[in-house]
């Protein structure tokens, strides 16, 4: 039974409706980590995303002992027997793409069965489907991959691409973790520091973050790397064009957005009765700002972590497109397809398999961090 007038009756069960829009009955009172895992499991597109990104890494880590297992050459040692008749680079070995294929053609079966008229075949038939799809590519990897001198062919240098993909991947994803790591640090410390202290130094920094919000960060990146180009480079030696250009320039970008999504967060957590109470009962800013805010900014900041690995991934292969990012002889994704320009006509695969392992690593981080952002967020309903 309620008491109190009937307009603020109305208006808390109002408040508890919207509270509570969207969340299942069975995850009401359920612990959070336990509804988080729970949510995160029931993204379909998120599990496969979390899938190929683990394998990602996987390969990624142990790349030179993935090329030795196949007997594929080293990423820097070129091949002039790899040549057609008419002296141009070779394309894939025979048989080679048939795991590729299987892989393609499960994923196109397992979608096509979430449509399924059966409710078992739509529900389970995916997870069937994939599994086989699987098994059948390690299958074809283990027959035709052995006997393949050059998986993916060869690059117009007579360069193995299986082998530079791979050792891309490896580059891509260590330089995108260190500067994403990097720009997580820094952006949380200004975050906090700009949204929890209203003087006029954090006044005068938050405009300052607004500012450069607004700069061409591309510009800003192509003008830095060039800038380190000339004479002995940037910051008396320290920085020339390479991995500490790229790592530098991702980390400035990213920082400055996490610094003002931050930003925003702590200004509506500050105002909060939990951080009002500990602030009457004396707690010092530096406890309040560990204890009570930083918690309940971490998980937004989970939720960004992935799309930002993505958007390095994406920047560290327009830099090297550009040629001011990852310099030869490295193995760079951006690098080869900037290569690739001036053979398309005749050398398809030196676009095709750098683009496509860019483009499904890219979407892959993409959609982990939509899947996280919406199992720490108890208010979107699951499809």
């Amino acid at each position: 039974m309620s008491i109190g007038p009937p307009e603020l009756v109305a208006d808390s069960e109002t408040a508890a409706q919207e509270q509570f829009d969207g969340v299942d009955a069975t995850e009401v009172g359920a612990p959070a980590l336990a509804l988080f895992g729970r949510r995160l499991l029931a993204d379909r597109a998120a599990m496969a995303s979390a899938a190929f990104v683990l394998v990602l890494v996987l390969i990624a880590i142990f790349a030179p002992l993935v090329v030795k297992a196949v007997g594929a050459p080293g990423p820097y040692a070129a091949d002039p027997s790899a040549r057609d008749q008419f002296g141009d680079p070779t394309g894939p070995s025979p048989g080679a793409l048939w795991p590729f294929i299987a892989m393609l053609a499960g994923t196109a079966l397992a979608t096509a069965s979430r449509f399924a008229p059966v409710p078992t075949i739509k529900r389970y038939g995916w997870v069937l489907i994939s599994g086989i799809a699987f098994l059948a590519a390690v299958a074809l990897a283990i027959a035709f991959w052995p006997s393949a001198h050059h998986i993916f062919g060869v690059d117009k240098e007579f360069r193995d691409l299986f082998s530079r993909v791979l050792y891309g991947a490896r580059l891509s994803l260590e330089v995108a973790a260190i500067a994403a790591a990097a720009s997580l640090i820094i952006g949380l410390t200004f975050g906090l520091l700009v949204g929890y202290f209203r003087g006029s130094v954090g006044v005068a920094i938050s405009r300052l973050i607004d500012a450069l919000f607004a700069l061409p960060l591309l510009l800003l990146a192509l003008g830095m790397a060039a800038a380190c180009k000339v004479g002995r480079g940037c910051l008396g030696g320290v920085l020339h064009p390479g991995l500490a250009v790229v790592i530098v320039v991702i980390a400035i970008v990213n920082s400055i957005f996490i610094a003002r999504v931050m930003r925003d967060q702590v200004l509506s957590l500050r105002e909060k009765r939990f951080v009002e109470t500990a602030r009457s009962l004396g707690t010092s800013n530096a406890r309040i700002l560990f204890r009570e805010i930083l918690p309940g900014v971490l998980a937004p900041i989970a939720g960004y972590a992935a799309p930002i690995i993505a958007q390095d991934v994406l920047f560290i292969a327009g830099l090297s497109y550009l040629g001011i990012g990852i310099q030869f002889p490295r193995a760079s994704w951006g690098a080869m397809l900037a290569d690739a320009n001036t053979v398309l006509g005749t050398a398809w695969w030196y676009m095709l398999f750098p683009g496509a392992a860019l483009l499904l690593t890219v979407l892959a981080f993409n959609l982990l961090g939509d899947g996280l952002r919406d199992a720490l967020n108890p208010r979107v309903s699951r499809p």
